[in-house]
């Protein structure tokens, strides 16, 4: 129900934004920081979605500027129920859909405004004609504008539940493939590797139990949340998964980060209904990578679940790919596509 920034070291909270739905995926506008692009999620948000201007049940992106905590203006996404927005390393922006399995792949531009333009009114008038939002006095404008739809569940219509069965819920990108989570609901879920080019599926991943979320990558592997444990999981290339924490089958993990080393994610305890994760009253966990052990666990001061993790002042990338303070560090967590073909 809120936009939250934490000071981890100081365990002091600070709300950026509330009424605009579920948040989802938090990056900066590279080219005009420090604005923001944030998922905001329509569905079953009714309740809590109040100042977003967005027609109920559908999903947007919202232009945020976070020193100011003011919302400039919000696009409207092609999906249906937002699950996963993410900014890769050559700039495409990806939001995924649970109900249809797509992912769309969108640009961000921004342009910068002529020496005497109004940037408010140029961006008011341009916001008609191409989905211009101004950015601040002086600061241009940005679009956000759709390039394709990549499906990752083209041959789920076999199935009696369609493709909103495979409930996609999350994706990280390497420079060839799409790293694609289906939740499966129940079932056991899997890790689709898609070409990013073609849209070919080039390998299915089962990983070590159903309702998984948030694959990141890990010094060459991947990381999720088996969320029906309340716990982390390690994903290697052959396909083998490790538990390296759980909290217990009353628990419920969601929203993950890596920076420096700390794994930090979501918990709350298991809600029945859908509805309920609204009032979920969660934490936020921190997890040392190298000695596998709980630094602290620290109360949300805002019930629901924790959607999202991210930093993006240390990086873009830090919800899908751990990233460090040091940029020589973070490469070594990209991973290798050829060890994780090999095993087709």
């Amino acid at each position: 129900q809120a936009l939250l920034e934490v000071h981890p070291a100081r365990g002091c909270f600070r709300l950026l934004s509330t009424g605009h739905g579920h948040y989802y995926g938090v990056v900066p506008l590279a080219s005009a920081p420090p604005w923001l692009l944030i998922g905001s999620q329509g569905k079953l948000s009714h309740r809590v979605r109040n100042a977003s201007g967005l027609p109920a049940g559908t999903d947007g992106v919202l232009l945020f500027d976070p020193a100011a905590r003011r919302v400039a203006g919000t696009w409207r996404l092609p999906t249906f129920y937002l699950h996963d927005a993410i900014l890769t390393d050559d700039g495409a922006y990806l939001a995924v859909d649970s109900d249809t399995g797509v992912v769309s792949e969108l640009s961000v531009d921004v342009a910068r405004h002529a020496a005497g333009v109004n940037a408010r009114s140029a961006g008011a008038s341009e916001a008609r004609r191409g989905g211009w939002l101004a950015l601040g006095a002086g600061e241009g404008r940005a679009r956000l504008r759709l390039q394709r739809r990549i499906p990752t569940a083209p041959d789920w219509g076999i199935l009696s539940g369609g493709a909103s069965s495979a409930h996609a819920n999350n994706v990280i990108a390497s420079t060839r493939l799409l790293w694609c989570m289906h939740n499966n609901l129940a079932a056991t879920s899997v890790l689709r590797l898609i070409d990013r080019g073609s849209g070919a599926l080039r390998r299915d991943i089962r990983l070590g139990g159903p309702n998984c979320h948030n694959p990141l990558f890990y010094q060459g592997r991947v990381l999720y949340l088996l969320s029906r444990v309340g716990g982390l999981g390690l994903l290697a290339p052959n396909g083998s998964s490790t538990v390296l924490w759980a909290a217990g089958a009353g628990w419920f993990s969601k929203g993950l980060a890596v920076v420096d080393g700390l794994a930090y994610f979501g918990l709350a305890s298991k809600q029945l209904r859908a509805v309920e994760r609204n009032d979920a009253q969660a934490e936020l966990v921190a997890f040392d990578l190298a000695r596998h052990a709980v630094v602290w666990r620290v109360k949300m001061p805002f019930p629901g679940l924790i959607n999202a993790l991210s930093a993006p002042k240390v990086a873009p990338s830090c919800s899908w790919r751990a990233c460090a303070t040091t940029a020589a560090e973070e490469q070594l967590h990209a991973p290798s596509e050829a060890d994780w073909l090999l095993y087709l």
